[in-house]
């Protein structure tokens, strides 16, 4: 407690022979109690600090968010843009969903974080009982249509069948290319587009859920990258990227060279990652599988590439189109890696820079908008497989980027045995 006092001293006068943040989280680490102390006292009494409270979040204990919420939500109360505030309601969603569930009603009101990326988040996997008022918004015929449109998204993020069936028929009722018309774009929206958002395509007899619900990490050892990051975003100072201290876990070889050649410029493939098993992957029924591709071609001559794999899990490229790489990539640098499950709490990720963001499964960190391919084969929606994150190490001892330093995502049809890759960036 002094510790932290003598901290938040400092911050007010301005004190400080070094960074702050080591100090800060030197405290934050000492205990899950002085974390969450500490994340609160940062929220009610600098809110200016804002960086250094989003640091805490990740060393608050599961049941100390219910708290962090309440005073969150009491703050936005008499001040809705309370910054601060919002950022505890945009980690809670992340972390600790069923704190906000009771809350929804007041947080529709309250509207924190409204028009960014993660405004919707708090109503995911919510229960009919915990969204029964944004069912009354809609179906109001005295609501503004940015409002009903508001709360039919939100609705859709509950991903239950009954609701989702639902939310269809109160489409009818909302004006889906709303913002497509404010941003004096054409009316191109369909409800599978807003459905494909949140990882659900409608079948004729029902909903499938285009990723799975666990997401096991990749990770790496402590040697593997080639740049050290700002304290802030130290690897070392989040869970998702170290592997238990006791147990086993599964090995997966990063890298290497591909087992065949591209068929748009005739090079060799790069290997992303090869699985031994595919114990991790419920929708693969291959015993084991090479994700491949052409990291000169992908994203930069042809946006998506497809691969047809064997019995042994290899691919054959399917491209149709030849082309010279403007852009020529060395590839991965092999190198071991271990498949590890963090639990629920790190199940929802964001493109944070402190997260470890190279995961099999799960729902998919978007850095744009969701772009489930279909298979070139069957047509069908391919379903998500695996994500990887840039500043992976490349065989010259580089930093890997996807475009300008996004996500390479990776995608699976079971039936035709095909891998579609594709990337995003800012």
């Amino acid at each position: 407690m002094q510790e932290i006092d003598s901290l938040i001293s400092d911050f007010v006068a301005r004190r400080f022979e070094s960074h702050p943040f080591p100090r800060a989280l030197a405290i934050a680490r000492s205990s899950p109690a002085n974390a969450q102390l500490l994340a609160l006292r940062l929220l009610r009494e600098l809110p200016e600090h804002a960086t250094l409270q989003n640091a805490m979040f990740t060393f608050v204990p599961a049941d100390g968010w219910q708290e962090l919420v309440n005073e969150a939500i009491e703050i936005m109360r008499t001040d809705q843009a309370h910054e601060p505030a919002a950022a505890v309601i945009e980690h809670a969603a992340l972390q600790s969903l069923a704190t906000l569930h009771p809350h929804l009603p007041e947080l529709f009101r309250l509207a924190p974080n409204r028009g960014t990326h993660c405004e919707n988040w708090p109503w995911r996997e919510a229960s009919p009982a915990d969204v029964k008022h944004l069912v009354a918004v809609i179906k109001a015929s005295a609501e503004e249509q940015s409002e009903c449109l508001r709360a039919w998204e939100y609705l859709l993020e509950s991903r239950s069948p009954e609701l989702l069936e639902q939310a269809l028929v109160l489409s009818e009722r909302v004006e889906l290319n709303l913002k497509m018309s404010e941003w004096g774009l054409p009316p191109s929206l369909t409800t599978a587009d807003f459905m494909h958002e949140v990882g659900v395509e409608q079948l004729t007899n029902g909903f499938r859920q285009l990723y799975s619900r666990d997401a096991w990490h990749l990770v790496f050892a402590e040697d593997y990258f080639v740049e050290k990051k700002p304290v802030w975003s130290s690897r070392e100072n989040h869970p998702t990227w170290q592997a238990p201290a006791h147990g086993d876990c599964e090995t997966v070889q990063i890298g290497g060279p591909g087992s065949s050649v591209c068929r748009s410029c005739q090079g060799e493939l790069h290997r992303l990652v090869y699985f031994p098993t595919t114990n991790a992957m419920p929708g693969v029924t291959l015993p084991q599988l090479s994700i491949e591709t052409c990291l000169s071609c992908l994203g930069w001559e042809v946006g998506r590439m497809f691969y047809q794999h064997d019995e042994q899990g290899l691919p054959s490229c399917l491209a149709s189109t030849t082309c010279k790489p403007k852009f020529p990539s060395t590839g991965l640098a092999a190198a071991a890696a271990k498949l590890v499950q963090q639990g629920e709490r790190w199940r929802w990720q964001t493109w944070d820079d402190a997260q470890n963001l190279n995961r099999v499964g799960g729902h998919p960190v978007w850095v744009q908008s969701a772009e489930y391919p279909p298979c070139p084969l069957c047509h069908q929606t391919m379903s998500f497989l695996l994500q990887l994150n840039s500043e992976l190490t490349t065989t010259n001892r580089r930093e890997f980027m996807w475009g300008s330093g996004g996500l390479g995502y990776v995608f699976w049809c079971d039936a035709c045995r095909v891998s579609g890759l594709l990337w995003q960036c800012t």
